[in-house]
């Protein structure tokens, strides 16, 4: 199988990277790639945004259509996706229902994201080091990025951050 995180995630730190650098139309076109390849890609308008907003000088006409358009690239890349699977299969929403069926995903819940983290920490015993699904290693990676918050806090940019909580916080 291919797995598309690897893209995902050279697509993400290439718009990220080049919002720092004042290179708004390739931003957004790298955003609206990173979002054909995972819907959580829709959640790199936020930090776009975000640094657009930091970096804006004097408002203009100019300034607003350019944010509407950076922001609008992640979100437009995940409706490009859907209308692919549905005319593909005819259905909008195939991923959620292969994501449901296959991984046995439902509809994302922050609560219910602590819940299952709280089961899991209950069951590391008996949990296998590394497997398809709920393993120690997924275990260990959430609890390790849960605590480096405050050290993301310190030393990253706040649209960093952000976008890194919201990924994990997402699944």
């Amino acid at each position: 199988a291919i797995y598309p995180e690897a893209l995902f995630f050279c697509l993400s730190v290439g718009s990220l990277y080049a919002t720092r650098r004042n290179h708004w139309f390739v931003s957004g076109a790298l955003a609206f790639l990173a979002a054909l390849t995972r819907p959580q890609g829709i959640l790199l308008a936020i930090p776009l945004l975000f640094e657009y907003r930091s970096s804006m000088r004097p408002r203009s006409h100019r300034s607003l259509l350019r944010a509407i358009t950076l922001g609008a690239a992640a979100p437009l890349g995940v409706v490009v996706f859907f209308i692919f699977a549905y005319f593909r299969t005819g259905n909008f929403l195939l991923f959620f229902q292969e994501e449901a069926h296959v991984w046995s995903r439902g509809t994302p819940s922050l609560t219910a994201g602590f819940g299952v983290l709280a089961e899991r920490l209950q069951q590391w015993p008996l949990l296998p080091f590394h497997e398809f699904a709920y393993s120690r290693l997924d275990v260990a990676m959430t609890l390790l990025f849960l605590f480096s918050i405050p050290v993301m806090l310190k030393y990253m940019r706040p649209a960093y951050w952000l976008y890194g909580l919201l990924l994990v916080l997402f699944p």
